[in-house]
This record gives C-alpha cells, structure tokens and sequence, in this order.
C-alpha cells in the first residue's frame, strides 16, 4: 500500500510540476511582456546644418535630454517628445520645423512609432535700412563759393555702424564715390560746380560687401541754393 501511495504522491508531484513550468512558459511568451520596441529619432538643422543646441522632454532610452545637431534618441513605441529649438543661432532667426506631429512655435511634438527624422530650420535675419542724411555748409552760396557736403549712414542703435560708399549728384556735378568713415563722409564741391540755381544734392549709401547681407542700400536728399 505504501509502495502504490508513494507512486500517486510523486505523479502528482510531476504533473504540478509540469504545469508551473507550462504557465510560466505561457507567462514569458505573452506579447504584454515581451521587450519594448525602440526607434530612433533623428533632430537635425538647415541654415546652419550643424551646431544648434536642442533639447528633449522625456530623456531618451540613455537617459539624454538634449543634442547639439545633428544627433539621434532612442524611444519606445508611442513615446511623445518635445523637442524645443532655440529662437535664435548665431545671427539665424528660428524659422520652421518639418517632421514633427504637431509644432508650436519654436517646440516640436512628435510621436514616435517608427524611425524618424526631424529638422529646425533658420533664416538670415531680415536686412535693415539705414537712415541717410545729408547737411550742406554753407546753407546758400555764390559762383564763387565752394560747399561742404557731409553725409552721415546711421543704423539703428544697438545695430554696427554702416560700412561702404556713398555716392552725391546734382545733376551738373558729381564727385568720386568716397568711403564712409565711421558712418559719415565728407565731399567738397568747387566754386562754379553748381547750378546758379536751386540744387538737389542726393546721396547713395551702398553697403560694402561685408555689410551687404546687413543692410540695404539708403538714399537721402538735400536742397542747397
């Protein structure tokens, strides 16, 4: 009797056992368990191509919460990230995002469910117009007086001062074009130049070639009798 209960007790204590191992298999195989699938997110820029810092809400797979393009994260299936682009890279303004799912502004939303690549991309900044003026000394004159022309290019404040040439007419006389010196340059019209009239003396700023990506060109005039 003890041989044939000590038989039952160990068949029973195989098959529980085979079943625990037959869960746990089932438990190891079920899809909700299984490893997270990654995808790679790409962040680059246009206009620089390189060098903008970005950052990213949540931090990736390896604990990153920014880059400086172009750089690449790592997030599971259905992540949402934020990634948010300065307003300004060097002297670029912040212009667009493309790739994103939504965009706000400098901030891009995107969720990731494959590899993806998005791009921040910047803009010159628009050009700016200086102010010309032109004063001439003495205000009247005779065919026998010579007169001093000053023109002055001033940029905003806080913009650098003008650099290039300025360029004066009357339509009876026009001098070399003469090179601005700290924003201000000076021309002397001889006696008997002029018209013995009124005269419209306009001066022409044109931005040197350093400053032509900066500044527009500018006109100004003046009457002198």
């Amino acid at each position: 009797m003890k041989s044939a209960t000590a038989s039952v007790s160990l068949r029973s204590l195989l098959s529980f056992a085979a079943m625990v191992l037959a869960s746990t298999a089932v438990f190891h195989s079920s899809p909700a368990n299984a490893a997270a699938t990654a995808y790679v997110l790409t962040v680059q820029s246009a206009a620089p191509a390189s060098g903008v810092a970005i950052s990213a809400k949540p931090a990736d797979n390896n604990a990153k919460t920014s880059g400086v393009t172009t750089f690449t994260l790592s997030y599971n299936a259905a992540t949402s990230v934020v990634l948010t682009a300065p307003a300004k890279s060097g002297t670029s303004v912040f212009s667009s995002w493309t790739g994103c799912t939504s965009v706000a502004t400098v901030t891009c939303t995107v969720t990731v469910n494959a590899n993806a690549t998005v791009t921040a991309t910047y803009a010159p900044p628009p050009k700016i117009t200086p102010t010309a003026t032109v004063i001439t000394s003495p205000a009247a004159i005779t065919a026998l007086q010579s007169l001093l022309v000053r023109v002055a290019v001033a940029a905003p404040s806080g913009d650098p001062v003008p650099a290039g040439t300025v360029s004066l007419s009357s339509g009876k006389y026009a001098p070399p074009v003469a090179t601005l010196v700290n924003g201000v340059v000076y021309f002397t019209i001889p006696a008997g130049s002029l018209a013995i009239s009124t005269n419209s003396l306009t001066a022409t700023y044109t931005p040197s070639t350093a400053d032509a990506a900066t500044y527009n060109s500018t006109s100004a005039v003046a009457s002198q009798s």
